[in-house]
């Protein structure tokens, strides 16, 4: 999906992607729910059958957005940022879902 842009230019859109998590805005979670149990279970490396239907790696777009640009910016002087974070798989996606929830509580 980004193979064709510069690190420059992947810097800057996950950067916004960030940004987006980092944001009041909730709109991309299930049921606008950070704290969903689909991701506080993900978070602990946990998958219920059930609760892939709420949300999953293979259905949540930003996921898949932010990973695909964590692979290509990892191993660049990107990772050695303070506002670098490695959303290398779902785990760490949720551990950070539901951290930015803890903080907002």
């Amino acid at each position: 999906m980004f193979e064709n842009l510069r690190d420059v230019e992947r810097v800057v859109i996950y950067k916004g992607l960030k940004a987006l998590i980092d944001s009041n805005d909730n709109s991309e979670f299930h049921n606008a729910d950070r704290g969903h149990p689909v991701y506080v279970l993900g978070s602990k490396g946990k998958v219920d059958s059930q609760l892939k239907s709420a949300d999953s790696p293979e259905t949540n777009l930003l996921f898949k957005m932010i990973t695909e640009l964590t692979e290509h910016l990892r191993g660049t002087n990107a990772t050695s940022y303070k506002w670098w974070y490695d959303f290398g798989d779902w785990e760490k996606f949720c551990k950070y879902i539901v951290s930015t929830y803890e903080k907002r509580k």
